[in-house]
């Protein structure tokens, strides 16, 4: 980074190689630049995500920062005209909260909107703590569900009081500045992120969570109106405009959300670690602020992701901010942290109105192939170019570049086609099986590829090719329809699907054919974008052709259609009605299973029966439609049914659905949870009642003990002493058995928030929501029975 106190020839080639640079990149021209302001040294290491800025005194901005002691340190911000500057403070303008818990979130805002100066709100692994910093006092604190691993502060829906929204384990919490909780709900997993934001413009603000199923859910009040599912756990989460906000995960993927549909993602090796919306060149539009685990600062587009500005720091970046100056209302500027504390300010500046005295952001002195980025953006034009030309790896490095030209390059006949084919097959091994196991994710598929990773060897050893399709899976077929034009290999870009999200199949080049077959297994019941790039050309070749095509698996695609009148029927089902006739029931069914061809072709008005076999753990499924139009749909997984449900009322347009379920043993596990968490409620008493007497004996103990040592009876001071130790140990063990009484509770409010939501996808429309709704108030009122009913006829 160049300084301003550089000469103005310097700086003005920086301008130039910054324009150059944007426009190369296909960025927007900008009209405003970034200029560095000031350097904190804070001199504490920082925990990532959990540091604010906010008014704790009238006119002067402050930092707050949990380090990695679980103290929280505050900072007076510097001026904005301390100009390239560093700046360490001194320990007396230092404070240091002593919070003896995990820090776990961070959080700055106001109840109303007359005061003066903001709240600091401190979110543990077991409540929530409101400090007042200008007072240094606790204005109040207050136990969480699960803890509290993310807070915002804000109004959601129609509650007109302002409340301080915490995310647990399980469960949303809204507190109100006298500490009582207008807002509880359910949630399906811990709550690590939370942002509010209007998302369908409705007038209401509403609550976004990202959580660790790897979902993002919005809430209005307690009512969860939507989900996404990703395909990691989101690390941030940051709102945009027009009804788009930004997303992070940990597997390095960036994206942008557009209402409930997702634009363009990115990703990177690096994690990001956070995400801030702001107009950086005043166009209206607001830029994508990204700090990464590398060291990264990025600015991007918001339209299409494209980078506009990237800057290396040091450290892993903790936190990107947007700091409202004080003195000179309406100017902000942006504060970026490492984890080192290292604290880097830089103010917005227009750029076409002075002579270029502005610090510019530029590259960084690496490769981008150390972190590569790959963008819907990219794959796209990927797929404009379909004779892209490339390396063949079987080729060793040793061949002489001096060879003739034909041998180097493939030619493509004219009529050359590759044809990709996938199926479901069952196997040669048992499929049946305990329906209620959870399989690994690519379990069969990681079982069948170790013998695939030794094919070399048992070649060479003059042994079989390995049956790649001894277990159930999704027989993967790529073929072309010459034989001399045979194909050196595949590589599969999938999301969610292979560890890496990409698979590439080769073959040793004398085995080399016109025909490709591996196996694939689709670990979730959701529809794939499989883009597919097959090398193709000649033997003996160095450079292959490269063949792109995009192709969508079925979302049942794991489901063996199977005309077995034996097949056993399974204990769980669920039934509703639909106003649709069998054809049409047919067409969705073809478009998400695969379908025998005699059973697409039944039209029979009095009813079709539609049976399978899960190919990854051999669980039994039975679809039925009557000619009345009454669906049943038979498995013993309720996640399942919930897919097909949802599935159903997608294809076939269904606003308003209810149901009758009945899931014995997901529904009956919950009477045994709420037997424990009575149980759990009624020891909790009780040892906190053991503890304070204990606490009492030892206060006593201790003065015995101190008395006798003034009378220096030093019999009588080690049987006091060996004493404390003993009731010491005693007080551990309590506590012990209180984390573990506490991480069982936990785990049975999961199990059943998890049930609900599994519950409420069975139904559609409003009878989802009331079902949410009258569920909540059950568990509030500890109604087992009516809980279980609720899920079974639903709430009408």
């Amino acid at each position: 980074m160049i300084d301003s106190s550089h000469n103005s020839k310097a700086t003005l080639y920086c301008s130039v190689f910054v324009r150059c640079f944007c426009e190369l990149n296909g960025c927007r021209k900008l009209e405003k630049m970034l200029r560095a302001l000031y350097d904190l040294q804070l001199q504490h290491m920082l925990r990532p995500g959990r540091v604010v800025v906010g008014e704790f005194a009238p006119g002067e901005m402050y930092l707050a920062a949990a380090n990695m002691a679980n103290k929280v340190v505050i900072s007076r911000l510097p001026s904005a005209s301390a100009y390239a500057s560093r700046i360490v403070p001194a320990r007396e303008h230092l404070q240091i909260l002593n919070i003896n818990q995990t820090i776990t979130s961070l959080a700055v805002g106001r109840f109303t909107t007359d005061a003066v100066v903001d709240y600091l709100f401190i979110g543990t692994s077991t409540e929530m703590v409101v400090y007042d910093v200008p007072q240094n006092r606790e204005v109040f604190r207050k136990s969480t569900t699960g803890g509290a691993t993310s807070i915002t502060v804000g109004r959601t829906g129609r509650i007109k009081k302002t409340l301080a929204i915490v995310g647990g384990q399980n469960a949303l919490q809204g507190f109100d500045e006298d500490g009582n909780e207008p807002l509880w709900t359910l949630t399906g997993d811990n709550v690590a992120v939370l942002i509010l934001f209007d998302i369908n413009k409705d007038g209401q603000i509403e609550i976004i969570a990202g959580c660790d199923d790897h979902q993002i859910r919005i809430f209005r009040e307690t009512e969860q109106i939507f989900s996404m599912m990703e395909t990691d756990t989101i690390t941030s989460l940051a709102p945009l405009k027009d009804q788009c906000f930004v997303y992070g995960l940990a597997n390095g993927t960036v994206g942008v959300y557009e209402q409930y549909e997702r634009k363009w993602r990115i990703k990177s090796k690096s994690k990001p670690l956070s995400l801030l919306g702001f107009d950086m060149n005043g166009d209206g539009e607001p830029e994508i602020f990204c700090g990464w685990s590398n060291g990264k600062f990025e600015v991007r587009d918001r339209l299409n992701g494209s980078l506009l500005f990237k800057y290396q720091m040091d450290d892993p970046v903790a936190q990107i901010m947007e700091v409202g100056d004080l003195k000179h209302r309406g100017e902000s500027y942006i504060l970026v942290t490492s984890t080192e504390g290292n604290v880097k300010a830089f103010a917005i500046e227009d750029g076409s109105t002075k002579e270029y005295t502005v610090t510019f952001l530029q590259d960084a002195p690496q490769s981008e192939s150390q972190d590569p980025v790959i963008s819907g953006e990219n794959r796209e034009s990927s797929e404009k170019k379909p004779e892209n030309v490339v390396e063949n790896s079987v080729a060793t490095k040793e061949r002489s570049l001096f060879v003739d030209a034909g041998y180097q390059w493939s030619t493509m006949p004219d009529d050359a086609e590759v044809v990709i084919e996938v199926e479901p097959v069952l196997g040669s091994t048992d499929v049946s099986g305990d329906s209620d196991r959870k399989p690994h994710k690519n379990e069969v598929f990681s079982s069948q590829m170790q013998n695939f990773m030794r094919r070399d060897e048992l070649l060479e050893a003059g042994g079989a090719f390995p049956n790649l399709f001894e277990n159930p899976c999704l027989k993967f077929t790529v073929r072309t329809n010459i034989a001399d034009y045979k194909i050196a290999g595949v590589v599969i870009f999938a999301e969610g699907v292979f560890s890496g999200e990409s698979y590439y199949h080769r073959l040793p080049e004398k085995y080399m054919s016109s025909r490709a077959e591996f196996p694939i297994v689709i670990p979730k019941n959701t529809p794939i974008d499989m883009f597919v790039t097959v090398m193709a050309g000649q033997e003996n070749r160095r450079y292959y052709f490269c063949h792109g095509e995009l192709i969508r698996i079925k979302r049942f695609a794991m489901y063996y259609n199977i005309l077995d009148d034996a097949l056993e029927s399974p204990e769980g089902y669920v039934t509703f009605q639909v106003h649709e006739r069998i054809n049409r029931f047919l067409l969705w069914a073809s478009e998400n299973f695969f379908l025998r061809s005699d059973v697409k072709a039944a039209g029979d008005p009095s009813g079709v029966v539609l049976k399978f076999r899960c190919l990854r753990d051999g669980a039994p499924l039975q679809v039925n439609m009557g000619g009345d139009g009454e669906v049943t749909i038979m498995t013993n997984c309720i996640d399942t049914a919930g897919d097909i449900v949802e599935s159903i009322a997608e294809g076939m347009t269904i606003k308003l659905l209810s149901s009758r379920a009945h899931f014995p043993k997901a529904f009956n596990s919950l009477k045994d949870v709420f037997v424990q968490i009575d149980e759990y409620q009624k020891n909790r008493q009780r040892q906190a009642a053991d503890i304070a007497d204990r606490g009492s004996a030892i206060r006593s103990l201790l003065m015995k003990a101190e008395e006798t040592k003034v009378l220096e009876l030093w019999p009588e001071v080690r049987k006091y002493y060996l004493e404390l130790r003993n009731q010491n140990k005693n007080v551990l063990s309590d506590f012990r058995i209180q984390i573990d009484a506490q991480a069982k509770f936990t785990s049975g409010l999961k199990l059943i928030s998890q049930t609900i939501d599994k519950a409420a996808r069975l139904r559609v429309g409003a009878a989802k929501t009331d079902l949410f709704t009258r569920c909540r108030s059950a568990v509030q009122n500890r109604d087992v029975q009516l809980l279980v009913k609720l899920m079974e006829f639903g709430a009408s």
